[in-house]
Parts: C-alpha cells; sequence; structure tokens
C-alpha cells in the first residue's frame, strides 16, 4: 500500500465510530443467515450466533449495557446447541434496528427490501434521512429484488451521472471504481454509504440502497 492509500484509509477510518462498523458487521452477518420457511427451522453452526454475540459483546464493552438483551444463547439438543433460524434472524434485526436508531445508521428495513429480503419485525422510520423510503421506492421493491448485479451497478452509475454534482462525483469516484471491483467487500461499500450521507436525502437513499443490493447479488447470484 502506498503512502496515499495509506493516509486515505486512515481518514476513512477516522470518520466511522467503532459502532457503525458493528453495524455493518452485524448487517453483514445477517445477510448470511440461512433462510426458513417455518419456526421451527434450526441451525448447528455456532458462527451464526457468535457473530451476533461477538457484536453484542464489543457494544457492551464500549459501554452500550442496554444491547446485553440481544445475546442469543443456543438450546442444548441431542446432537449438540442449536438455535432456531427465526429466533436468530428476529434477534439480529431488532438489534440493527436499534442500533440504527441510537447511531444513526441506515435503517436496516429499507436495506432489506432492496432485494426482497423480509423481516418479521415491522419498518420503522428513524431520525437519520438516510434510512427513510418514500413511497414509490415502497411499490418497486418487487421489480428491485430481480434485478441482476449489472443491472445494480448499472443503476448506480446511471444515478451518479444524473444526480450529482461535479465535486461529488470526483470525491466518490475512486471509492465507486473500488466498488466495482470487489461489491462483495463491505469495507469498499462502507467508504460509499459514508460519502452519500452527503447527498440530498432522496439520492442518498437510492444511491445507498443500490449499493447494499449490488453487494447482496454479488454474493448470490452471477452478474
Amino acid at each position: 500500500m502506498n503512502d496515499d492509500s495509506l493516509l486515505e484509509e486512515k481518514d476513512f477510518m477516522a470518520q466511522t465510530t467503532p459502532e457503525e462498523l458493528l453495524y455493518e458487521q452485524l448487517l453483514g452477518a445477517y445477510h448470511s443467515t440461512p433462510s426458513s420457511n417455518d419456526s421451527y427451522s434450526s441451525t448447528r453452526d455456532s458462527n451464526h450466533w457468535m457473530a451476533l454475540n461477538s457484536v453484542i459483546a464489543e457494544l457492551v464493552n464500549l459501554g452500550h449495557t442496554n444491547y446485553q438483551k440481544f445475546t442469543l444463547n443456543p438450546a442444548n439438543g441431542h446432537n449438540g446447541q442449536y438455535v432456531t433460524i427465526a429466533s436468530l434472524r428476529m434477534q439480529m434485526m431488532a438489534a440493527l434496528r436499534t442500533m440504527a436508531r441510537e447511531f444513526g445508521c441506515v435503517d436496516p428495513g429499507y436495506v432489506l427490501s432492496q432485494y426482497g429480503a423480509t423481516s418479521s419485525l415491522s419498518v420503522q422510520q428513524t431520525s437519520n434521512p438516510i434510512s427513510n423510503a418514500n413511497a414509490h421506492q415502497s411499490q418497486t421493491q418487487h421489480q428491485e429484488s430481480s434485478l441482476t448485479l449489472a443491472q445494480h451497478l448499472e443503476r448506480i452509475d446511471k444515478l451518479v451521472k444524473e444526480d450529482l454534482t461535479d465535486d461529488q462525483i470526483s470525491q466518490i469516484f475512486p471509492d465507486l471504481e473500488k466498488f466495482k471491483e470487489n461489491p462483495a467487500a463491505w469495507q469498499n461499500a462502507q467508504r460509499l454509504i459514508i460519502k452519500a450521507a452527503n447527498f440530498s436525502r432522496d439520492v442518498a437513499v437510492q444511491f445507498i440502497g443500490s449499493v447494499l443490493a449490488a453487494m447482496a447479488m454479488s454474493k448470490i447470484g452471477p452478474v
């Protein structure tokens, strides 16, 4: 890594709070949880519930003791410990929504809506303008969930060209190119999300939703 890249990395990390990093870590873990069609499906993979519990432990260490209630303790079965997938996903989502409200992060309900994921918890609005999706976006969730990775990236390019100023484009261009090279990397998406906070509310909502949808699609389907 050259000196300029190192300075850029330090500047990026200085702008990001520990709570924001933990939020993105948990959101990534939620994306990777197995899906379930009923309330009885379970997983014995401890990595899933430890992904939640490790984030909760870090938040408690940072002084946010109210998050201790989101710790998920596995049950003991004949073949070892397990948790139901429904309880895992609900506990993760409850923690994510609380973090979004408290730390000003993107509403996870809107993020999930961009590629058709659902939650048993209702989407709630927060004081963060980036978290609020308008009615038009709600009506187009189904169409967006069927887009390919290439189409999501095309939407991002179109949004950048049509709705950003020249200064905004020059600031975001290097990070956008890195994201296109590896859209599955959380750090690449994170850089774009932070810079999108300077956009207008509607543009930020669309931009962040498309970035996270592209990241999710890069993990589950071809370009």
